[in-house]
């Protein structure tokens, strides 16, 4: 059921997601000329999901509470980006035949 605790909580984290990867960009980009266009939104999207998810929930709660769901959410949302963003770059490479066996 949407409520306001979900919207605020996925508007915040999709926005401090947003942010965080916008100001990691410049250690990214390396000698090969790393193009990062989708990384920012991608990562505000899962930032978006988790926070509604995992910070709605926690929603009316005490402060001790609700610190201890921004802190899971916040490694929610580390965690899946990533995972998206290693399979991705493993998916780059297994079509680049990078990779010589299973093992």
């Amino acid at each position: 059921m949407p409520t306001g605790g979900k919207l605020i909580g996925a508007i915040v984290f999709a926005a401090l997601a947003y942010f965080i990867s916008d100001l990691i960009k410049p250690l990214l980009v390396d000698s090969e000329g790393t193009r990062l266009g989708w990384f920012s939104p991608i990562n505000a999207f899962i930032g978006l999901c988790m926070g509604w998810t995992v910070m709605g929930k926690g929603a009316g709660k005490n402060y001790r509470q609700s610190l201890g769901y921004g802190m899971t959410t916040l490694a929610a949302i580390v965690f899946w980006c990533l995972i998206v963003w290693s399979g991705y770059k493993m998916i780059l490479r297994s079509m680049a035949m990078r990779y010589d066996g299973a093992m």
